[in-house]
C-alpha cells in the first residue's frame, strides 16, 4: 500500500521547487501549490491513479476516511489543513479547489462561452446566465429576512443585508473609511489617486466618475425620476 502523509507547507514557490524530494505539482504553472506530499519510496503518482484492486488504499491518518483515487485523497487532506490551495498568479486570489479556480480564470481571459438565449448576452461562468435570466422573468427568489425585500441573486441579498447589520468589510488603506461593497471602495480610492475624476464645466467642481450625470442635473433642473405613490420628482 502506498502511504502518503502531509509533511509541511511552503509559502514560497521557489522554496517548494527546490525541495530535494521533487514537489508534487497539482495543477498548471499558473497555480502555486502550497502542499508538499511525501510519498512512500518517494515515487510520484499521477493524480488520476487508482488502486489496481479497486480497494480504498489511501487512508487519511487524521480521520480514517479512505479513498480509491490519490487525487481524492489529496483534496481530502487539504480539508484538514483549512488552507486554500489554488492561487491565480494574475491577481493573487486563492481557492479551495481547481473548479472554482477555472471559473475565476475566465474573468481574466475574457472568455465568455455561456450565452443568454433571450438577449444573447455572454458570460464567463456557467451559472451566470441562469441568474441573468431572472432580469427577463422578474423572478426574485432571495428574500431578506429583515425587511422582506427580494433579489434575483444571492450575492445581491448578501450585500443588501449589510445595510441592516452595518457590516462594512472593505476598508480604504489610505484613510480608513469602510464600505459595504468592493465597488464602492474602488470608486472611493480614486479620490486619493485623482484617477478619472470629473470637472464640471459650469461650476468647476470636481466629482467622482459615477456622479457627473447626477451633478449636471443640479444645473439643468432635470428630474427624470418620479415616485409613483406621491408623484414627487427626483
Amino acid at each position: 500500500m502506498n502511504m502518503l502523509e502531509l509533511c509541511g507547507i511552503f509559502k514560497e514557490l521557489k522554496q517548494h521547487k527546490k525541495s530535494s524530494y521533487a514537489p508534487y505539482m497539482v495543477y498548471t504553472s499558473n497555480i502555486r501549490c502550497f502542499l508538499y506530499i511525501t510519498i512512500f519510496k518517494w515515487q510520484k503518482i499521477p493524480m488520476n491513479e487508482q488502486s489496481p484492486t479497486g480497494e480504498k488504499h489511501y487512508e487519511c491518518n487524521q480521520c480514517g476516511k479512505a479513498f480509491k483515487k490519490i487525487s481524492k485523497f489529496i483534496l481530502h487532506k487539504r480539508s484538514h489543513m483549512g488552507k486554500k490551495q489554488y492561487e491565480w498568479k494574475e491577481c493573487g486570489k486563492v481557492f479551495n479547489d481547481s473548479s472554482t479556480l477555472r471559473r475565476h480564470v475566465g474573468t481574466h481571459t475574457g472568455e465568455k462561452p455561456y450565452e443568454c438565449h433571450q438577449c444573447g448576452k455572454a458570460f464567463s461562468q456557467k451559472t451566470s446566465p441562469k441568474a441573468h435570466l431572472r432580469t427577463h422573468t422578474g423572478e426574485k427568489p432571495y428574500e431578506c429576512s429583515h425587511c422582506g425585500k427580494s433579489f434575483g441573486t444571492s450575492s445581491y441579498l448578501v450585500v443588501h443585508k449589510r445595510i441592516h447589520t452595518g457590516e462594512k468589510l472593505y476598508k480604504c488603506s489610505d484613510c480608513g473609511k469602510a464600505f459595504n461593497t468592493s465597488s464602492h471602495l474602488k470608486v472611493h480610492k480614486k479620490i486619493h489617486t485623482g484617477e478619472d475624476l470629473y470637472e464640471c464645466k459650469d461650476c468647476g467642481k470636481v466629482k467622482w466618475p459615477l456622479i457627473p450625470r447626477m451633478h449636471v442635473r443640479t444645473h439643468t433642473g432635470e428630474k427624470p425620476y418620479e415616485s409613483i405613490p406621491c408623484g414627487k420628482a427626483f
